[in-house]
């Protein structure tokens, strides 16, 4: 089972670096979406992120940018964002809390969602 508890240095400083070594990993001048995993609460509270991603996007690094949720609260967070173009959160027959608000809201923000855990 995964640790949901377990931190991640989501600080422009950090983000920015792990963007430069994926792109030379890669080879490439940019990203087509660029997923963050697993921030906290906190984390998109704060907003920080939200400003980095845009100003990522904005330097033409990164096409797109998508956060993976641990809660439907955050996710719903991550919506209202101008910068986000994808959530990920957990969605499946047994799991269905993210569908009655999380999707409508998604749809109109015209924010996808994909489905994690689906099985």
């Amino acid at each position: 089972m995964r640790d949901v508890h377990k931190t991640y240095d989501h600080s422009a400083a950090q983000l920015t670096r792990a963007l430069e070594a994926s792109l030379k990993r890669l080879r490439t001048d940019y990203i087509d979406v660029y997923q963050l995993y697993n921030p906290s609460t906190e984390t998109l509270r704060d907003g920080d992120v939200f400003r980095t991603l845009e100003t990522l996007k904005r330097s033409g690094k990164i096409r797109y940018a998508g956060v993976s949720c641990v809660t439907v609260d955050d996710a719903l967070r991550c919506v209202q964002q101008p910068s986000v173009s994808s959530v990920q959160v957990t969605i499946n027959l047994l799991d269905r809390e993210a569908v009655p608000e999380l999707l409508p809201r998604a749809r109109a923000a015209g924010v996808a969602v994909i489905a994690r855990v689906p099985l």
